[in-house]
């Protein structure tokens, strides 16, 4: 398989602002930690492949908590432009392409079952010519887009995000542009307090004391994430 890239959009940890869904169990400084230690999941997920990896940031660049992460890692910081999440999308990934045309992936930081795996999956289709793939996630959403070549810069222009249809009208705009669309499992991402618990059960979250000092040990966390990546189907569906 040829070498792809794996763009990771992350907005920054501003308590009050991010995970508001998580705030009345873990309040807003709680929320915001939790949605820092996701990013540092899904940026870890990523940077296991010998790939290229970009952290793209919401509002900007400067946040501290961006700044730690590229001196900690040597990975590139990239601004999200304006617009709608899926004007935001499209941008990055062709981004991507007018600079290293090939497979480009792009994941959320909500998702800390998303795994190696789904990626050299994802990667995979891409490889074998679909020109868009897709990962859904049980709440109607998507946790990863991915593209072979340059996108229509309008082509998730009307799609109603944090509707539930996320991911069934970005199906009907890319099959309606007649792009070869590859279609992944679905996976569950984390919304809510009961998603928080469900990871750490499954121990893809740090234990809430570890959460509050902000530290994720990646490396206690390794061999169950192997499981999982074990466990992942290598056959996804794919749809004309």
């Amino acid at each position: 398989m040829s070498q792809f890239g794996v763009q990771v959009f992350a907005r920054a940890p501003v308590p009050g602002a991010c995970k508001t869904r998580l705030m009345p169990v873990y309040g807003a400084a709680g929320a915001a930690q939790w949605h820092r230690n996701l990013v540092r999941i899904a940026l870890h997920t990523a940077l296991q492949l010998e790939t290229a990896v970009e952290l793209w940031c919401a509002p900007d660049t400067r946040h501290p908590f961006f700044r730690s992460l590229h001196r900690q890692h040597r990975i590139p910081l990239r601004p999200q432009r304006q617009g709608d999440l899926g004007t935001r999308m499209i941008h990055a990934l062709n981004h991507a392409q007018s600079r290293t045309p090939g497979p480009w992936l792009l994941i959320g930081t909500d998702c800390p079952a998303l795994n190696p795996a789904h990626l050299q999956v994802a990667a995979l289709q891409l490889a074998r010519g679909a020109d868009c793939v897709l990962q859904p996630a049980s709440d109607g959403g998507f946790v990863l887009i991915g593209t072979n070549r340059p996108l229509p810069p309008q082509l998730l222009r009307g799609v109603d995000w944090s509707s539930g249809q996320e991911f069934k009208q970005s199906v009907q705009r890319i099959r309606g542009a007649r792009l070869e669309l590859a279609l992944m499992e679905t996976l569950w991402d984390v919304d809510h307090p009961q998603d928080v618990r469900r990871a750490r059960q499954q121990k893809l979250l740090p234990p809430l004391n570890h959460a509050q000092r902000g530290v994720v040990s990646h490396r206690s966390y390794a061999g169950q994430r192997q499981i999982a990546a074990q466990s992942a189907r290598h056959s996804p569906e794919t749809a004309d």
